[in-house]
């Protein structure tokens, strides 16, 4: 399912794909024979194991997704269909899983720069990693646009008068970097929203209102959870040319080359410059 799964989204997220979807449309595009190959191919696999997953006896001991998933039920009593929990596997193994690991991405790339961040970190301050990755979220919103909306009657913001059949939809990637809202808008700053909440409507990397992303408390557990690891067990420097440049990844922009940074084991304790460098030297572990 691995595989099956790299493949499927290398081929959606290849940039050609991302004109194909942009002149034809969802429906035409998910009608094009390569893709329903493809996304068949995935189904079987999931479909396969989701009737694995029914017959086995311990089904009740299990806390994985799928099987707390297999367990749920509605107000009437009813459990979910096989398409039902198909749905939810690919919303969590598609949506769940370029976004977070480009929003992580970003936070190494920042963090890589900012070494006293990472000593922070490493030692447990609390609030601080979920701190970072806000405003990680903040700067580097892994999809800038928002869902895209026909305007059924005319609407003005802020001086500019839309017309009826006209398509607005929420930029994050701008607001987020509004002067008069965040100081220094450039810059990533570690505790910016240490001890305190983003600003409601200018922060807005999962949307808002009741269409905000369903996975967002989520992936923001997941993205501090992988971070706390990670900045624990290493220490992260720039690469020696260490850039900021944006790639686009189907809908999601990622760092360039997928934000390369050196990383080393941490040291345990103090030690002297010399010891430090010499840590620096050695390859992580895999």
């Amino acid at each position: 399912m691995a595989a099956i799964l790299r493949r499927f989204l290398a081929w959606t997220t290849d940039p050609r794909r991302g004109l194909f979807f942009a002149l034809l449309g969802p429906e035409r595009f998910m009608a094009l024979r390569a893709y329903k190959r493809q996304r068949e191919e995935l189904d079987r696999e999931l479909l396969a194991e989701i009737a694995h997953r029914r017959q086995v006896g311990d089904l009740g001991e299990r806390t994985d997704i799928l099987s707390l998933l297999l367990q749920a039920r509605d107000e009437d009593g009813a459990p979910l269909s096989d398409g039902e929990l198909r749905d939810e596997l690919v919303t969590l193994l598609v949506a769940g899983h370029e976004t977070t690991a480009a929003a992580l991405s970003w936070a190494l790339v920042e963090l890589a720069r900012h070494p006293s961040a990472q000593d922070r970190l490493a030692g447990g301050e609390e609030g601080l990693a979920a701190a970072a990755v806000d405003e990680t979220l903040r700067l580097h919103p892994p999809v800038p646009l928002g869902g895209l909306r026909r305007l059924r009657v005319p609407l003005t913001i802020a001086g500019f008068h839309l017309p009826a059949g006209g398509s607005v939809t929420p930029c994050s990637l701008l607001v987020h970097r509004r002067p008069d809202v965040y100081p220094e808008p450039l810059a990533w700053r570690v505790d910016r929203f240490l001890g305190k909440r983003p600003p409601a409507g200018a922060w807005i990397p999962f949307g808002g209102g009741v269409r905000r992303c369903v996975g967002a408390a989520f992936a923001q557990f997941e993205a501090r959870t992988v971070l706390d690891e990670l900045v624990r067990a290493l220490e992260f420097r720039p690469v020696a040319r260490p850039t900021r440049r944006i790639w686009r990844r189907g809908v999601v922009l990622v760092p360039m080359w997928g934000g390369p940074v050196v990383a080393s084991r941490r040291l345990a304790a103090p030690c002297s410059a010399r010891e430090r460098a010499e840590a620096a030297d050695r390859p992580a572990a895999a």
